[in-house]
C-alpha cells in the first residue's frame, strides 16, 4: 500500500491523471493511461470500463488534492 502511495504520488503531475477528465489528451499521456489500465486489467482482472471508472475517481483525488501522505 505504501508503495502505491508512493508510486502514485510520484508520478501523479506526469500522468496527469485529470487529464482522464478532459476529452483532450496528447499522445504520451494517453499511452501512459493505457499503459497502467492494460495492467489493472491483466495484472487485477479489472475489466475495461471499471479500469477507466477507478482511472477518473482517482483523478478527482488528485484533483482535489486529497492525497494523505502517511509517516
Amino acid at each position: 500500500k505504501a508503495l502505491e502511495l508512493k508510486l502514485f504520488e510520484d508520478q501523479k503531475d506526469t500522468i496527469k491523471l485529470t487529464s482522464l477528465v478532459s476529452n483532450i489528451v496528447d499522445r504520451s499521456t494517453q499511452e501512459k493511461i493505457d499503459i497502467v489500465k492494460s495492467r489493472m486489467i491483466k495484472n487485477y482482472g479489472y475489466c475495461e470500463i471499471c479500469s477507466t471508472d477507478v482511472l477518473n475517481y482517482v483523478a478527482s483525488i488528485f484533483a482535489r488534492g486529497d492525497v494523505k501522505k502517511r509517516g
